[in-house]
């Protein structure tokens, strides 16, 4: 672009010889050009631009300036008249920066639209500027030597390693020795390499150099089921998500390997990152010999990766295509990518995947909440002929054990599940279902919790996410393979050893009850604590073990009559002001001979015991449970309804048990004072609770700010670790003196 300034001569040489001189660094000084016909008016000019430390050249006449500026001289800005500017301009182009000044014999036209004089200042200011833009070109030239150095290098350091690999590529093709499939893999590489290498040469020749002679790169005919399965893993994609037509045949393609690569690659990789999963892939080879490419099941890609797409089709005539339904239509897009006349069938060499006999098949459960991840996985498994089972949640799956037709053989569980972690999982399948390999399945390297779940044997192995299909396909063999090596004996013998033990712990009564203190949360009194199992057994490390082993072996009306019988001496021991609370099996809620039979230790002391149902337990399923709680009541006890807030159905359970007391759930409580959310659904029930005459209690307080909080939203009760941890009897009697 041409910088265009208006200069009076008279005045401009007498502006310019008014300025103070200024040192200009030898590095920054520019070699300008004054075209002017009076010597006496340029030689003043001269002098002004010396002063600045210029180097000025003279010219009487503008074809001068053309002449030098053609015969190789380095000018950067010429001073020349507005009449000489046109002829000018088309001679020399853009090489020369050209500043108009009005003197001599102007053009009036050019002159009218021109300022009639310039200032001291003004000159000053448009120096400043030309000697900023003379250092902006110098900086510029050095950048594009630099350049053109690194692209010059980087050529040769690409060019080397690709004509080395052509050549070793075309030896080994000429040996007889390959098998069919080896030849294959080395036809694409050698395929990729040429591809490359023009590739190279036409950038090369894109950015001026000179290209190096190359032959045009023949393009060898690549197995398209070798590209594609080079492709698969990368994207996260199975085998068995692609369809292939005809399914026994290989279309043997003649185009750029890396090319084709490359635009299902950028498919598949936003297909995944835009959906849960990237649908169906086909690829069909047609009679015409085309071969056509679709993806369904996916969102519309984005600008960038059709834009991307359709130039790396454009280089083998292919075409890009996107199919969006009208509205109303079920289904989603379909992207569409075909390539004319590249394309062969032959007979794939397909590896059939064997049936395993019925005595290999493995029931197989899988807890995973990411939908992705369980749908891979059940491909595989399916494929590769096992029974699958899925469950986004932990405690679906350990409800599902006792009542399951067939066992199963083998748990993956992750290890980030939302409510019940991977690891509880495994313990209660431990307990329940001893026989079934349990392999903690993880996007995160073992820490201290999964490396002593191994020690105590709660985790048989771990596999982590990144490892992909042969990891798992490791499993699978090793699970089978240890199957057959011992059977179900070793299981039986496990699950005998675990009912003699429960028959130990319920028998010699091994267990004992810790207590949990709740305080008022105006007055901060104790009123009540609640009764916790505690394990005196060595064979069980806790409470949910003993629970999920009396409920496999059907002993939970055993166990719930022993804690009967420990709960009444806690009761006895406890000021008459404090309550107790105790937590009820749903098995106790099926009849009301199950209640007498059970929890009668208590009758005599029921005024100052609250009986606490779990709302995760669904009364719903038990049938009759209506008339036991009335039963309950009659008795004189209080019922409690827990973990209210936590499940499906909270407010629907609360409703229909109309319980004296409501336990808040610690999923609603914990963080309570930062989630505005979350507080007003504790409001909610505590207006409730008020309204109705019922207490509230929350769980779960761990922090000082939520006890805050919890008090100034209403609610009457808590508890918590902050508060309170559970602990023998004794010492929270010493505590609370």
């Amino acid at each position: 672009m041409h910088r265009l300034n208006a200069l009076n001569t008279p005045e401009f040489a007498a502006s310019a010889a008014a300025l103070p001189p200024q040192a200009t660094p030898e590095a920054q000084a520019m070699r300008v050009a004054v075209v002017h016909p009076d010597a006496a008016v340029a030689a003043r000019l001269c002098a002004s631009l010396n002063a600045h430390r210029h180097r000025v050249e003279v010219f009487s006449q503008a074809h001068g300036l053309v002449s030098a500026v053609e015969g190789g001289d380095d000018i950067g800005v010429a001073f020349l008249g507005a009449s000489d500017l046109v002829m000018v301009r088309a001679q020399i182009g853009d090489r020369v920066t050209l500043l108009v000044q009005v003197g001599g014999n102007p053009d009036p036209a050019a002159d009218a639209s021109l300022p009639a004089r310039y200032t001291a200042a003004e000159l000053r200011t448009c120096l400043t500027l030309l000697e900023k833009m003379h250092r902006l070109r110098e900086a510029e030239r050095l950048l594009e030597n630099q350049v053109d150095a690194l692209r010059q290098a980087l050529t040769l350091d690409l060019e080397l390693p690709m004509l080395t690999l052509t050549q070793l590529t075309e030896r080994m093709l000429r040996m007889d020795s390959l098998n069919p499939s080896t030849r294959t893999e080395v036809e694409a590489i050698a395929g990729a390499a040429a591809g490359a290498m023009h590739r190279l040469d036409i950038l090369r020749s894109a950015d001026g150099g000179e290209s190096i002679p190359l032959p045009e790169p023949q393009l060898r005919p690549v197995s398209a089921r070798s590209v594609v399965g080079e492709i698969l893993p990368l994207a996260g994609v199975h085998p068995t998500a692609v369809h292939w037509e005809p399914e026994d045949g290989d279309p043997v393609i003649r185009l750029d390997p890396g090319l084709f690569q490359q635009a299902l690659t950028l498919l598949l990789a936003d297909a995944r990152r835009r959906t849960e999963t990237t649908g169906r892939l086909a690829i069909v080879a047609t009679a015409e010999r085309t071969l056509r490419v679709e993806l369904t099941g996916v969102q519309t890609p984005p600008e960038g990766v059709i834009a991307a797409c359709e130039a790396i089709l454009g280089t083998h005539h292919g075409r890009f295509e996107l199919i969006v339904p009208k509205p109303g239509t079920a289904g989603g897009p379909i992207v569409r990518l075909t390539w004319p006349r590249v394309v062969e069938v032959r007979p794939a060499e397909l590896q059939p995947v064997p049936t395993p006999p019925p005595e290999e098949r493995l029931s197989i459960w899988m807890v995973d909440d990411e939908t992705m991840v369980r749908r891979a996985t059940e491909r595989l498994l399916t494929h590769l002929r096992h029974d699958v089972r899925l469950f986004d949640r932990g405690s679906e799956l350990v409800e599902a054990l006792p009542d399951a037709s067939r066992a199963p053989d083998l748990i993956l569980a992750d290890n980030d599940l939302p409510g019940m972690s991977g690891l509880e999982v495994l313990r209660r399948v431990r307990t329940l279902s001893p026989a079934a390999a349990r392999v903690l399945y993880t996007a995160h390297a073992p820490g201290p919790a999964v490396v002593d779940a191994f020690n105590h044997g709660t985790v048989q192995r771990c596999v982590h996410k990144s490892d992909g299909i042969p990891a798992l396909e490791a499993i699978l063999r090793q699970v089978m393979a240890d199957r057959r090596a011992e059977g179900r004996v070793s299981a039986q013998a496990e699950e005998d050893r675990v009912r003699l033990d429960l028959d130990d712990l319920i028998g010699q009564r091994r267990l004992t009850l810790f207590v949990q203190p709740l305080y008022d949360a105006r007055t901060g009194a104790w009123v009540a604590c609640e009764a916790l199992m505690r394990s005196r057994h060595p064979a069980f490390k806790g409470p949910i073990e003993i629970l999920d082993a009396a409920k496999h072996f059907d002993r939970q009306l055993d166990l719930q009559r022993v804690l009967a019988v420990l709960s009444r001496d806690i009761r006895d021991q406890l000021p008459p002001e404090v309550s107790l609370f105790v937590n009820v099996d749903p098995a106790v809620l099926r009849s009301v001979k199950r209640l007498d039979e059970t929890l009668s230790p208590l009758y005599p002391v029921s005024r100052g015991v609250v009986l606490e149902l779990t709302e995760r337990a669904r009364l719903s399923q038990e049938p009759g449970w209506e008339m036991v709680v009335q039963r309950m009541r009659d008795l004189g006890f209080r019922v409690a309804l827990d973990d209210v807030g936590a499940g499906y159905n909270s407010l629907g359970a609360v409703a229909a048990v109309q319980p004296e007391v409501i336990k808040l759930d610690i999923s609603l409580i914990s963080g309570v004072h930062q989630d505005a959310r979350k507080a007003e659904l504790v409001r909610i029930l505590c207006d409730y609770a008020a309204r109705y005459d019922l207490l509230t209690v929350a769980e779960g307080i761990e922090q000082a700010e939520e006890a805050a909080a919890c008090q100034s939203l209403g609610i009457r009760w808590l508890q918590g670790y902050h508060l309170g941890r559970p602990m023998p009897l004794d010492q929270l009697r010493a505590h609370a003196a």
